[in-house]
């Protein structure tokens, strides 16, 4: 008789085992937390399972107080739910234990996916790791700094990791004094000159990417004054060799783009000639994984006056198409070319499609998914003489960009515009650097996922500056993006600024 007892708790036993290795299973957890039991006297009809499944919306706001809804079984009256490392408000257990609905505690740790967890009164809990994010819900930054030893006339700037060190460094380029340099981050804060190169005269637009393929970043400039291209090959250690020159065929280049055009393995540049007639209008120079790039035939476009140029995959086809914003006049729209690549080693590298209409004016271009529908979309600043607007365009798998957007309004006269994930939430935003008056300012619309934006957050400064550029990065690595802006005043020497963000 006792053998026999002892065998029946055996099987209970393993059957207990075996429904709790169950509720583990997936990519779910589910852990007992309430302390070892007695499995061999355990009642089978009592045994509880609790899983967490899924949850919506999947991010919300620093702030706290986003309405989220868990789903899943066995969820009991009186079980807390866990946001990263705090418990939740407001919540509510369904009556069926299918469903959890509660409101998220705010965060004042940087952004970021967290996890969220289940646990029930008896202790079982289950998790999703990972699986709810944080964004900022509001954007700020500190007091602006100025970079120490910069050269005169600051006219575009770039945050980029030159020395691979996981702290991105600036870049900058002098339109006055016709130089480059690199401010090597220390990661403590504190940025000094680790290079300082001459280019051609009067530089403008600026590119930093691995040009000659070798893995370390490489710098462009398109320099207006001199019609060239002058490449710095970087180091890999934060600095950049002397600039090798190359003719555009044109004049005035002011904007390029960095793509392997004739598909063969070696990065090309694509650059704006603003001042050449419309078939010398976008010089193509070729690649060969050294600084020195040859110069190709010139790619037609749609009109002359190419003031901005970007490169986004519109069609969704995995290849950089180009779009090109030109400025006919002050007063009339503003065509925009469409060059879908072909793909090919053979001219026509580009299809060219139908001219798009913008608003008058335009002046600057971004790009990126700001409806995260898979193809590259378009913003594009409009100089309205006092005001701005941010005008958008889809772009879609036939290779063609939508009309434009009503357009946005912005805090003044803009000057450049970027794209980036400003407040963690996975969608673009667009920032642009505004020129109003004797005093400039910055323009933040953030970004609903959908190709849509908010109405624009102004961004003011604590004295007269004169924003031309802006870029986006996380100098100091604590989860919040920080800004660098080129100061170019009427007069003066101007500055670099360093804006970090603060995130509350």
């Amino acid at each position: 008789m006792r053998t026999s007892i002892l065998r029946s708790r055996t099987v209970i036993a393993t059957l207990v085992a075996s429904l709790i290795l169950s509720c583990k299973s997936g990519d779910e957890t589910a852990t007992d937390l309430s302390g070892p039991s007695d499995l061999g006297t355990s009642d089978l009809g009592t045994v509880e399972q609790l899983v967490l499944s899924s949850l919506s919306p999947t991010v919300g706001g620093t702030a706290g107080g986003t309405s989220l809804t868990l789903r899943g079984s066995g969820f009991r009256t009186g079980a807390i739910v866990r946001i990263g490392d705090t418990i939740a408000s407001n919540i509510l257990v369904s009556s069926d234990g299918t469903s959890i609905t509660c409101s998220t505690p705010a965060r004042r740790q940087k952004p970021g996916p967290v996890d969220v967890i289940v646990v029930n009164p008896s202790g079982l809990s289950s998790s999703l790791s990972q699986s709810f994010r944080y964004f900022l819900s509001t954007l700020s930054f500190d007091t602006p700094t100025m970079l120490a030893g910069t050269d005169v006339g600051p006219r575009s700037v770039a945050i980029a990791d030159l020395n691979k060190d996981g702290y991105p460094d600036i870049v900058a380029v002098f339109q006055t004094s016709s130089t480059v340099q690199v401010h090597k981050n220390s990661g403590s804060g504190s940025f000094s000159v680790s290079s300082s190169r001459s280019v051609g005269s009067a530089p403008y637009g600026l590119l930093v990417a691995d040009l000659d393929g070798n893995s370390n970043l490489d710098v462009a400039v398109a320099s207006a004054g001199s019609s060239s291209v002058g490449v710095l090959l970087g180091d890999g250690q934060g600095a950049v060799a002397s600039s090798v020159g190359s003719a555009t065929g044109g004049s005035l280049p002011i904007s390029l783009a960095a793509l392997d055009a004739n598909s063969d393995g070696s990065v090309d540049l694509l650059v704006a000639n603003s001042g050449t007639a419309m078939t010398g209008n976008l010089a193509f120079l070729v690649g060969n994984k050294t600084a020195a790039f040859a110069q190709g035939s010139a790619i037609a476009t749609q009109a002359a006056t190419l003031v901005a140029l970007t490169a986004t995959d519109i069609d969704g086809n995995g290849k950089l198409d180009l779009v090109g914003v030109h400025r006919l006049s002050q007063s009339t729209a503003t065509n925009l070319s469409v060059l879908i690549h072909r793909g090919q080693t053979a001219a026509p590298l580009f299809a060219l499609g139908a001219a798009k209409t913008n608003q008058a004016n335009a002046n600057a271009a971004a790009s990126g998914d700001v409806n995260r529908d898979g193809f590259g979309d378009v913003v594009v600043t409009n100089d309205l003489g006092t005001t701005g607007k941010l005008t958008v365009h889809l772009g879609a798998a036939s290779g063609q960009l939508g009309d434009a957007t009503a357009g946005y309004d912005l805090d003044g006269t803009p000057t450049a515009v970027s794209t980036a994930d400003l407040d963690g939430d996975g969608v673009l935003d667009a920032i642009v650097a505004n020129l109003s008056g004797v005093s400039g300012n910055l323009s933040i619309l953030r970004g609903k996922g959908d190709g849509t934006f908010a109405a624009s957050q102004r961004i003011d400064f604590p004295s007269t500056v004169r924003p031309v550029s802006v870029s986006v990065g996380d100098l100091d690595q604590d989860g919040i993006v920080d800004l660098v802006i080129a100061d170019q005043p009427s007069t003066g020497n101007g500055a670099i600024l360093v804006r970090r963000g603060t995130g509350q």
